[in-house]
């Protein structure tokens, strides 16, 4: 039988849109709904919109020097297709939008499918981008979007024909308000386990080990909760986690609840750091950089070479995270690594340190706590900013701190669920 949505005035814990209030048990049915607009979005075709202009040059023929005129075709839109729902007939719509190439600030759009309204509520870039739908004055609920991702070396390229070689089709379902939920909190952590839980058993088929505790596998030398936190922690914007620590982790959790392995795929920041788990790969003349040192180092885990195809794969992006985080601790000496063994949470401020802002941010660290004779905890960290001497590296391991009571509590209620089912 299927299962009804509840609405009215029903102030049920679980989901609320626009006045509608669905109980929890049923947050499933939209999580499922979201899983069959992605699907649905596949078979759905959006197109550039060019224009073909004249370029006057000069060049050498036949030893004279002659004004030509060539043709190109280049790039001035781009269409963005939206899956939208209605809960109350269970019918989906895909209303098709036209924004300017290259994407402009502020954003500008069209509706090209009549009979809609459509506001832009936040974001330029795919993983960010929000819209509202309305239909005959009904708001519908947008689940999922189509778009063309521009990686960053051609994101000024206008060439169409560079463009459609270079640029990749991409379903994605950012965050929103909407979509705000503890199910979605529970199964975005569930999902991250099992994927980190994953790699891991891959990682000890493959026998590697560790280089910073050489008598363990690296899939055990790195425990799981610490590479959820880092995977959390990654995409936690710094100004939410001010104003609410809880807010923004939950935001994380329920993205990989709605996006699964393709959570933050197709993030990119301004300094080039790449997917889930944020990976830079910025070498300087014979050295390489970090993904690419990271890949030749552990050559036994069979890493994806290619930084653009590796770091838009979560299994691959969560094996280089460990990886990464073994290399750092090797860098310590005994004593940090007796202490990770004993007390992760605490030794493991030293590798995320020089996870966040390399390896001089984390000796810093590491030596300040020395030559100070202080004493970190897991649960609070209350160094001064000194102790690293940047102020990103410092909020990062204050997030740190914080989620592990948002681990800790997540994985019981996880555990309290699982316990009820049975």
């Amino acid at each position: 039988m299927k299962r009804l949505l509840v609405f009215g005035s029903l102030a049920v814990f679980g989901f609320c849109f626009s006045g509608l209030a669905f109980a929890e048990t049923d947050t499933e049915i939209l999580l499922e709904k979201i899983y069959q607009a992605q699907e649905d979005l596949k078979e759905t075709t959006i197109s550039w919109e060019t224009r073909e202009i004249i370029r006057s040059g000069k060049r050498k023929v036949k030893g004279k020097i002659q004004s030509v005129k060539t043709k190109e075709e280049v790039v001035v839109g781009r269409e963005i297709a939206l899956r939208a729902w209605d809960p109350d007939s269970d019918k989906f719509y895909t209303v098709y939008l036209s924004t300017p190439y290259p994407t402009p600030k502020p954003f500008a759009f069209s509706v090209l499918t009549s009979g809609y309204e459509v506001e832009h509520v936040a974001g330029r870039a795919i993983s960010k981008l929000n819209f509202k739908v309305w239909q005959d004055g009904k708001r519908l609920l947008v689940l999922a979007g189509k778009h063309f991702w521009i990686p960053p070396n051609l994101e000024k390229e206008r060439s169409y024909s560079k463009l459609l070689v270079g640029a990749k089709e991409a379903i994605y379902t950012p965050y929103s308000e909407d979509f705000y939920s503890r199910y979605f909190v529970k199964e975005g952590v569930k999902f991250l386990v099992s994927e980190i839980e994953r790699a891991k058993k891959d990682l000890r088929e493959r026998g590697a080990m560790s280089r910073a505790l050489p008598y363990k596998l690296l899939a055990d030398a790195m425990p799981t909760d610490y590479i959820l936190n880092l995977g959390l922690n990654e995409q936690m914007d710094h100004e939410k986690f001010a104003r609410d620590p809880r807010r923004a982790a939950d935001e994380i959790a329920i993205e990989y609840a709605i996006e699964l392995e393709d959570a933050f795929r197709w993030i990119a920041s301004s300094a080039n750091a790449r997917g889930a788990f944020q990976f830079t790969n910025r070498g300087r003349g014979r050295r390489l950089g970090t993904y690419d040192t990271v890949v030749n180092t552990y050559e036994e885990v069979e890493l994806l070479e290619d930084f653009e195809d590796g770091t838009q794969n979560l299994q691959n992006m969560i094996k280089a995270a460990i990886c990464l985080l073994d290399t750092e601790l090797a860098k310590f000496p005994k004593e940090a690594h007796e202490l990770f063994e004993r007390d992760y949470r605490v030794a493991s401020y030293y590798t995320s340190a020089a996870y966040n802002g390399g390896w001089g941010k984390a000796n810093q660290l590491y030596k300040w706590v020395k030559r100070n004779k202080k004493k970190l905890a897991a649960d609070s960290f209350n160094m001064p900013l000194s102790a690293v001497g940047n102020r990103e590296t410092h909020t990062y391991l204050q997030k740190q701190a914080y989620l592990w009571s948002f681990i800790d509590e997540a994985k019981a209620d996880i555990e309290s669920k699982n316990q009820k089912e049975r």
